[in-house]
């Protein structure tokens, strides 16, 4: 890196902060926004009576316009910069939200498909704008965050941006609570969410960063594809990548209704779980990624999903006696699930060549968003119809059994897979926003919002 003069440097710790700050403001945006969190869920299938097939419908939405941005950012790119592509989508995005959240008392509560279709329009918008803002975000960061800070500066930004989410997530609980879990609550956060988010945007406008060019995925996905799935453990990766992104969604969003049905839990206590969940995420984060770097990424990725999904059968055998249980599960569940992404993301780095870096990132966030995107709405519509001839709560509780086997059998995808000892790469774009949706829309805020930078050790 070349030297910088006092000015520069003190513009860069300006700018810096600003990006705390900017993240700290959109903490709120950002846990609301993906459809399948508790709240959403909450809102769409408890107070407007929206059924499971077509709310599976909504949650699909962010994973089917992160496969499509491979086709409409580069487009983009055409005609605007990075950064205009970020604030403009930005400010279109909070715009079209604030509009939801006025007219979320207009609803018709006595007409679920009505209110779907406006909810799906809503959406559509929505998770396109929230697409093209999340990866031009990512690119332009990285044309001017100096590498040898990204680890240190986003480990600390991670920490603080996972303490405002768990006082979010206790202070949306609460005013959910005192409004008896009504239409008006869920206007109140999402109208703050918004107001926040203006300054969120407004703040990342002022951020005066110059832009070097980045990397940009290829237009044309079709030729690069020979060579990249040539790479035998990038294969492997990927196919376990989409497995592990299909069983994720397949049930994970309609957990919410699990534990306000059949177990009668209120969203305040269902808060307060995903409370517990992203403290434990953000203190075991930095546990994870030592044991990395000692043992290497497939052993801590098999481990933690053994130890994560191991403790996810006992959702099949709750009752609203037991439901207590769930408390040193979501506290269990947030320690041993972070092993997982961060073992996956890592692991990302190693098997794609960096030649075929860009390349290799879109195809594998192409081919996991669909299955990602593909799920919720199988789910949804297994649960809706009654399928095998089966109640829907019999049904809920073999999919609580299902889910973790077939995610621990997609390890074996991963025994193939050499790991190789080192990597030149320490960062990429959008890796993993299929996963991150998805993880978001189940509770794991801290680890949906973490920013993935591999750290630079010395002597290696």
């Amino acid at each position: 890196m070349p030297s910088r003069t006092p000015s520069q440097a003190t513009r860069l710790r300006k700018n810096l902060t600003g990006l705390t700050v900017e993240g700290m403001l959109a903490t709120p945006w950002v846990a609301l926004a993906i459809p399948g969190n508790l709240f959403v869920a909450a809102l769409v299938t408890g107070a407007l009576g929206i059924p499971e097939s077509k709310y599976g419908i909504i949650v699909s939405l962010p994973a089917w316009f992160n496969a499509l941005q491979l086709l409409f950012v580069p487009l983009f790119e055409r005609f605007f910069t990075t950064r205009a592509v970020m604030i403009g989508a930005g400010f279109a995005n909070v715009t079209v939200w604030l509009m939801l959240a006025v007219t979320l008392g207009f609803l018709p509560t006595d007409d679920p498909g009505r209110a779907f279709s406006i909810l799906f329009v809503y959406y559509i918008f929505l998770s396109f704008t929230q697409s093209l803002n999340g990866v031009s975000w990512m690119a332009w960061l990285q044309g001017w965050v100096p590498p040898r800070l990204r680890g240190r500066y986003f480990g600390l930004r991670n920490s603080l941006l996972g303490a405002t989410t768990v006082v979010f997530v206790l202070l949306a609980g609460q005013i959910i609570g005192w409004f008896n879990e009504t239409v008006i609550a869920y206007q109140i956060l999402f109208l703050a969410a918004g107001v926040l988010r203006i300054g969120s945007v407004w703040r990342l406008a002022r951020i005066s960063a110059g832009e070097e060019p980045v990397e940009r995925p290829p237009f044309r996905m079709l030729p690069p594809l020979r060579a990249m799935f040539a790479v035998r453990p990038f294969a492997w990766f990927v196919a376990f990548n989409t497995c592990i992104a299909f069983w994720m969604g397949l049930i994970g969003p309609f957990a919410p209704l699990y534990m306000g049905i059949y177990l009668e839990l209120s969203v305040a206590r269902q808060a307060t779980l995903v409370m517990l969940a992203n403290l434990a995420a953000a203190f075991a984060m930095p546990v994870w990624g030592r044991l990395m770097d000692v043992h290497g990424c497939k052993p801590v990725i098999a481990v933690s999903c053994i130890l994560w999904m191991g403790s996810n059968y006992i959702w099949a055998f709750l009752t609203p006696a037991t439901a207590w249980i769930l408390f040193p599960m979501w506290l269990w569940g947030g320690c041993v699930s972070g092993g997982v992404i961060l073992g996956a993301f890592n692991l990302l780095l190693k098997v794609v060549p960096p030649e075929l870096k860009s390349g290799g990132v879109s195809v594998n966030l192409m081919i996991t968003s669909v299955a990602a995107a593909t799920a919720p709405i199988a789910g949804g519509f297994l649960l809706a119809s009654g399928a095998f001839g089966l109640e829907r709560e019999t049904l809920f509780r073999a999919a609580f059994i299902v889910q973790p086997t077939a995610m621990m059998l997609s390890l074996f995808l991963l025994r193939p897979l050499e790991e190789p000892r080192a990597t030149s790469m320490r960062s990429v774009v959008g890796a993993f926003r299929s996963w991150r949706s998805t993880l978001i829309g189940q509770g794991y805020f801290v680890l949906g919002s973490w920013v993935f930078f591999r750290r630079k050790r010395r002597g290696r």
